[in-house]
């Protein structure tokens, strides 16, 4: 990039250089007819008179910082906390006690994982009707669908290990396991990152199987974590937000104890609006990308009753929220 910056440079000087010494000017040759040529046989002093015209070049040369000042940048607003707009689509019966993590699939069918004796994650279809149940050989936490290649990822609590399940043929394909109890998790670039309890927020690479501590903190019991961009969330044991990026740098902090009592369900949506669901408050709050304000979304009011989980679907702009049993409810996300 620096040699074709250079290239140019050199390039804006020749040129200005000629524009200086007008050997860019128009130059136009005529030829007027004397009229003694009529008499040509009798009389030829002179054919005529060639004229040489010179004109200056219509060529302009604007500095590259000018033209870059000139350029107009058309300014797209970034919807904030303040924009959204739920609308509620369906309200689901679910399956089972205890939904401790729920997600869509791209096809509109609904997971709800239950932490229960059951041990079961049911799969829903988009009309809310049962469509087949899943049944690993250890207790059923959390989950993550992973679109590219089809699997659910799959957490274990206090078994400590990682299961993943090929959604094509829903076989078991390979179980990982840890050095603790084992919460939300979610998927990015080749690694798992998961809620790891006391022993933090935790990193499995698919290549090797090893596990790396990402940050040293406790972490909420049966809470989910959330991945965007380069970013990383997840709830602290104080019941606080947390955000880090990818490598564990911290980010931002917001307390709302006062606000948002056991939050346990976060997600994010396209723009980095960070949803988080109340299980003793009965509520869902949005926070800012920035963390430095939030919202209010739904409450009891709205049919919330212990929610404890909830995953904002990026492709479709839909909020599934589920109670720890009952009901779940499928919210169409818009922006005013």
């Amino acid at each position: 990039m620096k040699h074709i910056q250079q290239d140019v440079t050199k390039n804006d000087k020749f040129i200005e250089s000629l524009l200086k010494k007008d050997n860019m000017n128009h130059v136009t040759l005529s030829f007027e007819k004397e009229n003694t040529l009529k008499t040509l046989p009798t009389a030829l002093n002179t054919m005529g008179t060639i004229i040489l015209d010179r004109r200056p070049s219509d060529t302009t040369l604007a500095s590259r910082k000018i033209k870059q000042a000139q350029i107009m940048v058309p300014i797209t607003h970034v919807p904030t906390i303040d924009d959204l707009k739920l609308n509620l689509r369906q309200t689901v019966k679910i399956f089972g006690d205890d939904i401790i993590s729920c997600s869509l699939l791209p096809d509109g069918r609904m997971i709800f994982s239950c932490y229960d004796t059951a041990v079961q994650i049911n799969v829903l279809k988009p009309d809310g009707s049962l469509d087949f149940t899943l049944q690993p050989r250890s207790y059923t936490s959390h989950i993550h669908f992973i679109e590219d290649n089809e699997k659910l990822v799959v957490t274990s609590g206090m078994n400590k290990s990682i299961t993943i399940i090929d959604m094509q043929n829903r076989k078991t394909e390979k179980s990982i396991k840890v050095e603790s109890w084992i919460y939300g998790i979610v998927y990015k670039d080749g690694k798992l990152f998961y809620n790891g309890g006391r022993r933090g927020l935790c990193v499995v690479s698919l290549d090797d199987d090893s596990v790396t501590q990402l940050v040293n903190a406790i972490l909420t019991p049966n809470s989910s974590i959330a991945t965007w961009s380069d970013k990383l969330y997840y709830i602290d044991n104080n019941d606080s937000i947390t955000c880090c990026d990818l490598q564990g740098t911290f980010k931002w902090k917001l307390e709302l104890a006062a606000f948002l009592r056991g939050p346990q369900g976060i997600t994010v949506d396209n723009y980095g609006r960070v949803f988080v669901s109340g299980f003793h408050s009965n509520n869902v709050v949005v926070i800012s990308p920035d963390g430095n304000k939030h919202r209010l979304l739904l409450s009891g009011k709205d049919g919330l009753k212990l929610p404890q989980s909830l995953f904002f679907d990026r492709k479709n702009n839909k909020l599934l929220i589920s109670n720890q049993k009952n009901r779940a409810f499928l919210y169409d996300v818009s922006n005013r």
